[in-house]
């Protein structure tokens, strides 16, 4: 697999968002304690997150752009650095596709929306104040999640993610297809890793890899948004990667 293949999932993880909208940091007295009131004990039904219309077509035409750039990712890096999500903002025929190719792959990406792909059980349970997840019927991954309220610390797997932002979205045009509130939790090594070093990044580093941890309220649904994701390179090429979006409505 060309490195190239890998830098669109990174950036994404980079950008925070995986398409345009505003992010403005919102303030909280205490981040753990809004967790702490907004994650309920319980049991909710969940709404795995990962559908979108058009998809299997984005897929295509990303397939078509890479295998054009794919020897010439560091070129490509530095062309989209300054974008929001990691994607092109402006048209250039070295990207292989043709004009309207781009805009229609541009459309799909700037208006991606999520849909549901199926529901499961999700209980949040409370001790200590530290909360754990238990699935029955969806990602396991969740069951790996420890939320460390008085450290503001959150433990997956063998990895500590760190509180990282705490967010507003006003626009309800984005990918979640609502304004929303919300804290996130990051793991990033190497410590660093950014948009402008990316490429040097890529080819120097043996391992890179990124976790995000994202909890937040819908507004004015007041549905629980929780979102798991990390991806992770070993010389250059993916190692494993994922993606959990889940709405959460109690029982």
């Amino acid at each position: 697999m060309n490195k190239l293949l890998v830098a669109l999932p990174l950036l994404f993880s980079l950008c925070n968002i995986g398409n345009a909208q505003e992010f403005h940091l919102l303030q909280f007295d205490n981040p753990c304690d809004y967790i702490e009131d907004l994650l309920e004990e319980g049991f909710y039904t969940a709404d795995l997150m990962t559908g979108s219309l058009g998809k299997e077509r984005q897929g295509e035409l990303l397939q078509k752009m890479f295998s054009h750039v794919q020897d010439n990712y560091d070129w490509y890096v530095d062309f989209v650095k300054e974008s929001k999500n990691g994607f092109p903002d402006k048209y250039d025929s070295k990207l292989g596709l043709t004009p309207e190719e781009f805009l229609e792959l541009k459309g799909l990406i700037d208006n991606y929306k999520m849909s549901s792909e199926g529901t499961f059980t999700f209980e949040v349970s409370k001790s200590n104040r530290k909360i754990k997840f238990y699935t029955t019927g969806g990602p396991g991954g969740f069951a790996d999640i420890q939320i460390d309220l008085d450290k503001e610390v959150v433990r997956f797997a063998q990895y500590e993610m760190q509180l990282s932002d705490t967010v507003f979205v006003e626009n309800a045009e984005n990918r979640i297809g609502s304004k929303w509130e919300g804290v996130q939790f990051s793991y990033v090594y190497p410590e660093g890793i950014s948009m402008d070093n990316l490429a040097k990044m890529l080819e120097e580093e043996e391992i890179i890899k990124v976790y995000r941890l994202t909890i937040g309220e819908l507004i004015p649904s007041s549905q629980v948004y929780l979102s798991i994701k990390g991806i992770e390179l070993e010389n250059g090429l993916k190692k494993g990667e994922f993606t959990f979006p889940i709405f959460l409505t109690k029982r």
